[in-house]
């Protein structure tokens, strides 16, 4: 085999595996820029809205190609892992309004999209002295 056909090869195998397992897109909504969140955070996960004063980042989608699985995530919960992972990386502390997005494609190309809602709580403001 020919180097430049190794290369080709090579490069092929690249872009197929960079093609499988998982996409994330993320559209800030919010211009203020927030420190990440510490990898040991838990991000909590609402289906509705949330109560808690809050600020919405931005909304992030993840797709995973579905799968037959053996090891311990389905594909949705590898969907719902990416989107924790970016949340965090964005500074959010929840994910809200989380929901499935469907696609008429879905027969041809199989997959789990999820959307939300990232948004960072509120700290509580500093009470100012009067003093």
């Amino acid at each position: 085999m020919s180097r430049l056909s190794r290369a080709i090869c090579v490069c092929a195998g690249v872009l197929f595996l960079v093609g499988c397992g998982s996409n994330v897109e993320f559209i800030r909504t919010d211009p203020t820029k927030y420190e990440s969140t510490p990898s040991t955070t838990q991000i909590e996960v609402f289906q509705g809205p949330i109560v808690k004063p809050h600020v919405v980042i931005g909304v992030v989608t993840a797709v995973q190609e579905m799968k037959a699985t053996t090891g311990t995530l389905s594909t949705y919960d590898e969907a719902l892992r990416v989107l924790r992972v970016k949340a965090r990386s964005v500074g959010g502390h929840a994910l809200a309004e989380l929901k499935p997005v469907y696609s008429d494609n879905a027969h041809v190309e199989p997959k789990v999209e999820l959307t939300a809602k990232v948004v960072r709580f509120l700290e509580k403001e500093a009470s100012i002295s009067t003093q």
